[in-house]
């Protein structure tokens, strides 16, 4: 008869809590880069651009974003810079990274017809909240509402996520 040994379980046990931890951990982690880059959809404007944050904290990040666009059908164009700050939220959910937060920055519109060139630009504020999914260990998909950034008000943007 084979006797029982308890050092051989405890480290079965811890091997295997191990294993589960670390597939559960959370996507969102002190020290990240996070790279979004992608287009927006507000307004009859569709602005590409993206953003890059570091991860100050397991739950908190800050970066800047930047956006060109065109109105369709115009001579209308609109460019943002601003800066974001997330908040990451553990969903519970391999690889999905959940956030929100606030944004600020400075847009510029300006319009060209005959000849004649007239801008407007203000400081912008807003908010963006949003996710993304790793499919890989690094590269993924992120999908984002929010409101201001642009001046155009409420919209949408979708493109390829990067975490380094």
């Amino acid at each position: 008869m084979k006797k029982f040994n308890l050092k051989k379980l405890a480290l079965g046990l811890l091997l295997v809590g191990g294993v589960t931890f670390a597939a559960n951990a959370q996507t969102f982690q002190k020290g990240n880069i996070l790279v979004n880059a992608g287009a927006k959809f507000a307004s009859g404007i569709t602005p590409i651009g993206g953003a890059i944050e570091y991860g100050f904290t397991d739950q908190l990040s800050g970066g800047v974003d930047a956006f060109f666009g065109k109105v369709s059908g115009t001579n209308v164009s609109t460019t943002w810079l601003g800066a974001r700050v997330s908040y990451h939220f553990d969903a519970g959910v391999e690889n999905l990274d959940l956030y929100a937060g606030p944004r600020v920055g400075y847009y510029m519109s300006k319009v060209s017809v005959m000849g004649f060139t007239a801008s407007a630009n203000a400081v912008d504020y807003g908010a963006q909240a949003g996710g993304r999914y790793f499919f890989a260990k690094n590269i993924g998909v992120y999908g984002e509402a929010g409101y201001g950034g642009n001046g155009a008000g409420f919209g949408f943007g979708a493109g390829l996520a990067l975490k380094f």
